[in-house]
């Protein structure tokens, strides 16, 4: 990772800005799917653009993502996430699944990315 941090943090950027552009505008996302990259497909742009902005609303979107930017994971959820891995028998740390200094360091660097929602 650190021989590539730069090109990883870029990469975050790129896709903090696609995902915003996505959540603000579902229709645009749902279009470019229908009649662009898969206009051979046969998708049905209605279906498209619901679809599309169910994922943004109940994937993307949550109140931590609303207060700390795209992609964010809060200690609360990964403990969450821990706990519900150790009811399975697997045993970790948080550190040992999340690493969240790439997307902080791209946040500090672009604060203007946390308020994503227009």
């Amino acid at each position: 990772m650190a021989k590539n941090r730069d090109k990883l943090k870029a990469f975050l950027k790129a896709e903090i800005q696609g995902w915003s552009d996505a959540v603000n505008n579902p229709q645009a996302g749902a279009e470019l799917a229908v009649n662009t990259y898969g206009k051979d497909l046969g998708l049905d742009l209605t279906n498209s653009i619901a679809g599309a902005t169910e994922q943004a609303q109940k994937l993307v979107v949550s109140d931590e993502t609303a207060q700390n930017g795209l992609f964010t994971i809060s200690q609360t959820l990964q403990d969450a996430t821990i706990k519900s891995l150790s009811g399975a028998g697997i045993t970790l740390k948080a550190s040992d699944l999340f690493d969240m200094s790439l997307l902080t360091e791209v946040y500090q660097e672009n604060p203007g990315l946390v308020k994503y929602a227009k």
